[in-house]
Order: C-alpha cells, then structure tokens, then sequence
C-alpha cells in the first residue's frame, strides 16, 4: 500500500490538512492500517524501504497532524525542558493565523493542563 516514496510526499506537502486527514480515514478503510503507523514502519532505522533521516520522518508525520495540533506542539516543543527556544517561540507566536488562536489557545490548555499565556509567561 505504502511504496512510493515520490506520491507520497507530493500528497503530503501539496493537499490541504482536511483532504489529507481524510486520506487516512480512507487508507483505513482500504487497507484496515493506520497511515501514521505505516510510514513510520517504513521509515524506520532498519527498513529496506528507503533510509531517510529521523527528521524526514517527523515532518511528514506531522504533515498528517491538523494546523492546530501543530502549532500547539510547536509551542511547547519550544518551551519545554530547560531552557526556551525563544526564536522559535517568537516565530509561531508572530505567524499564528488569526482565525486559530481560540483553537490552538483551547487544545493547548486541554493538551498540556495549562494556558498558553500562562506557559510564555513562565519563560
């Protein structure tokens, strides 16, 4: 089902998050596997499939993720552990849309247990 390299990260980098997350339900639905789970399958250290970087592997899984969820894990993927990644903090704070801040603000509490504003603050 998940051979060709090519289709994949044009379909990937080139449809709308909404077509692409409905891609998965119907690969689901064809194949009974998940997306998410075959490509790391494919992309892992030992497979015969192709050997591409461990980053290669997390940009076109979360090209699987919605705007949302990736901004939400951006944010505080730049704020955990020690220390605050504050250029990349600075970059999705400035370049968040508009029409998502209620949702990335909302998912974020829900996700993490803690406001937005409050987790920056802290920084």
């Amino acid at each position: 089902a998940l051979t060709d390299v090519d289709s994949l990260k044009d379909i990937l980098v080139s449809f709308p998050s909404v077509a692409i997350k409905r891609g998965t339900e119907v690969f689901h639905q064809v194949y009974g596997r998940d997306l998410r789970t075959e490509i790391e399958a494919k992309c892992g250290e030992h497979s015969p499939f192709f050997g591409f970087s461990n980053y290669w592997k997390k940009a076109m899984l979360s090209l699987l993720d919605m705007p949302v969820e990736r901004y939400v894990k951006g944010l505080n993927d730049a704020m955990k552990c020690c220390g605050t990644d504050e250029f990349t903090l600075t970059g999705l704070v400035c370049t968040m849309p508009e029409n998502l801040y209620e949702d990335i603000h909302n998912l974020y509490q829900e996700k993490y247990g803690r406001t937005l504003i409050d987790h920056i603050e802290c920084e």
